[in-house]
């Protein structure tokens, strides 16, 4: 039987301390899920590495926003399937793109691809 109803100064301060550890871990935790989530839906723009744009230069190939667009929607098609690396064929040129980074690597013309072999891709994409 409990003579004093009162909780002490004491008690009072420990159960709040064990409330706010339990309740920590769940703060943690959303904080990482949000900033996971954020992560995962933020998608790298597209990039052209120094080799790709001096091939677009010397070849003259033309690629205006609506090609890039293009671009950014094969490599978001990619992704889901989960191609890391990917041959990417548009208006007679051929892409080899890195779609983790959102990167064309070089660019070819459909005329310079005839018994060309290309390595390192896990995937295709027709646009």
């Amino acid at each position: 039987m409990r003579i004093n109803q009162f909780k002490s100064i004491s008690q009072i301060q420990n159960e709040a301390k064990l409330q706010g550890q339990k309740q920590l871990p769940q703060i943690a935790a959303s904080g990482f899920q949000q900033a996971l989530q954020e992560k995962l839906n933020h998608q790298p723009e597209l990039t052209f590495s120094k080799h790709a744009l001096e091939q677009i230069k010397h070849r003259r190939i033309e690629l205006d926003e609506a090609g890039i667009q293009k671009l950014n929607d094969g490599i978001s098609s990619a992704r889901e399937k989960g191609i890391k690396e990917s041959l990417m064929l548009m208006d007679n040129v051929a892409y080899v793109v890195s779609i983790r980074n959102a990167t064309v690597i070089t660019a070819l013309e459909a005329k310079e691809t005839k018994n060309h072999v290309f390595t390192n891709i896990d995937g295709a994409v027709v646009l």
